[in-house]
């Protein structure tokens, strides 16, 4: 009798450990699944409770997208091995720091991202099919074409070798936050509105869209493969 009360002590104290650990995380990443989309690769990140903000940077060799969540427990660890030839190699998923998740998507190379809400957690798209860059080579010696007087100027479309790259944008608690790769040091970082980039400051960030106000005007960034419109179609 002594040894049966005392067993289901012991199990008692275990469960009560466990329920207090998912209570001062506040959340769990409990499921990853990754299938194909007519724009690229998409992420589907299922959590429970009410994970923190996503904090995303891109890592080299090999490339790999870091995903980190504030408050939240790791209960799911990784999924089955990719197929040969496949765009994204391995998910894994580990605690990068007490009370931190952290979600490691290593792919064949580094793409635009964007990461959305839903109503159990978040979708990741990696823009794997890009369509046309930013500005097509045979259309950088063209003149643009002449704007009707009074017609106030559209934000210019950057040169992809002299201007700042958008990687991604993330919509959380603090809003829509822009990764941008610099020009001069060749370094991912994330941007609010406000922020400085070089010589530029970030004006307006959308869900495909960023504007920055420079010296010499506004320059559109877009993610590749975003259609024109698409941005202002989606809420702020």
């Amino acid at each position: 009798m002594t040894r049966a009360w005392a067993s289901a002590c012991l199990l008692l104290a275990v469960v009560g450990v466990a329920h207090a650990q998912r209570s001062s995380h506040g959340a769990a990443l409990e499921d990853v699944r990754v299938e194909s989309g007519p724009e690229g690769v998409v992420v589907h990140v299922v959590t429970a409770g009410r994970a923190g903000s996503p904090r995303v940077q891109w890592l080299d060799a090999p490339p790999r997208l870091l995903v980190d969540l504030a408050e939240t427990e790791v209960v799911w660890r990784a999924g089955p091995p990719a197929e040969p030839g496949s765009f994204v190699k391995n998910v894994r998923a580990a605690t990068a720091r007490p009370g931190v998740a952290r979600l490691v998507i290593e792919t064949a190379r580094k793409v635009p991202f964007r990461i959305e809400p839903g109503p159990a957690g978040f979708t990741i798209l990696l823009t794997v099919h890009e369509g046309t860059a930013d500005v097509p080579a045979r259309e950088a010696g063209r003149s643009a074409p002449r704007a009707p007087a009074g017609a106030a100027s559209p934000a210019a479309e950057p040169t992809e070798r002299d201007a700042p790259r958008l990687y991604g944008v993330v919509h959380g608690k603090r809003g829509w936050v822009a990764f941008i790769e610099d020009p001069r040091s060749r370094r991912v970082s994330a941007y609010q509105t406000g922020q400085s980039i070089g010589d530029a400051v970030v004006e307006r960030i959308d869900a495909g869209t960023v504007t920055l106000k420079g010296p010499t005007g506004a320059v559109q960034l877009r993610l590749r493969g975003e259609p024109a419109g698409r941005a202002e179609a989606r809420p702020r």
